[in-house]
């Protein structure tokens, strides 16, 4: 697509000013994104906390920007209120996987061992990464506590040592979150996708790794950027 805009357009995203995910945007858009003439500058900005704001502030100073973040353990359903408009509304846009680290992975750049070997890795995280997105989204429903205590997440293989694990941290917290439907509801929205895509990508690798994992390649998440950038006003 041609495009009509000349002015340069920043793309703020959840990493520090010299990170890898900012390394890897930067390259994504220099090198299949030729339309832009190299006018897309991609922008660390730190916290997920923060980023939000950075973009709600640029945009009120008339700058052409937006935003991406990591996926964390955000829902599906809030995924997808994140893509809708993104050149208009002030959230930034979330990845479809856990963080960039979870492009590494992609199942074309690996081999069958290697496959086999990130899915057996993954498996074995996903009662504690289920439960760590269980206490996530339920300190952010009662969103009165600035500071809490620690997931003890000791143990955790299982459904029930999530419980478990979750009962005695809301406890702590006074708090009266169900914590049995919560938990199922997370568990439904984790197997939406294949499950190395949604428990953390950093802490697999690094586990990965740690096995002699070797990396194949970096990460290439550019057909999910192309679909964001279909939505891009022309005149940009």
């Amino acid at each position: 697509m041609s495009r009509r805009g000349t002015r340069d357009i920043t793309l703020f995203c959840e990493d520090v000013p010299s990170g890898l995910s900012k390394q890897i945007l930067q390259r994504v858009f220099d090198n299949q994104f030729s339309e832009f003439n190299n006018r897309i500058k991609v922008e660390g900005v730190g916290s997920k906390t923060i980023i939000d704001g950075t973009l709600a502030e640029a945009r009120k100073k008339g700058e052409l920007c937006f935003a991406i973040r990591d996926r964390d353990f955000l829902s599906e359903e809030l995924v997808s209120e994140r893509s809708a408009n993104p050149f208009g509304n002030a959230k930034a846009r979330s990845l479809q996987r856990h963080c960039m680290e979870s492009y590494l992975l992609d199942d074309a750049a690996l081999t069958d061992n290697q496959r086999a070997l990130r899915d057996q890795e993954a498996a074995s995280r996903k009662w504690l990464d289920i439960a760590r997105a269980v206490k996530e989204t339920g300190v952010y429903k009662i969103r009165n506590r600035k500071v809490e205590p620690p997931l003890d997440t000791e143990g955790v293989t299982d459904e029930n040592s999530a419980l478990c694990s979750l009962r005695a941290f809301f406890e702590n917290l006074g708090s009266l979150v169900d914590c049995s439907t919560e938990l199922t509801q997370v568990k439904v929205d984790f197997e939406r996708h294949p499950l190395w895509t949604r428990v953390d990508g950093k802490a697999l690798l690094k586990s990965l790794r740690g096995q002699g994992f070797v990396v194949p390649s970096m990460p290439e998440p550019a057909s999910q950027l192309r679909l964001l950038i279909s939505q891009m006003p022309n005149d940009w």
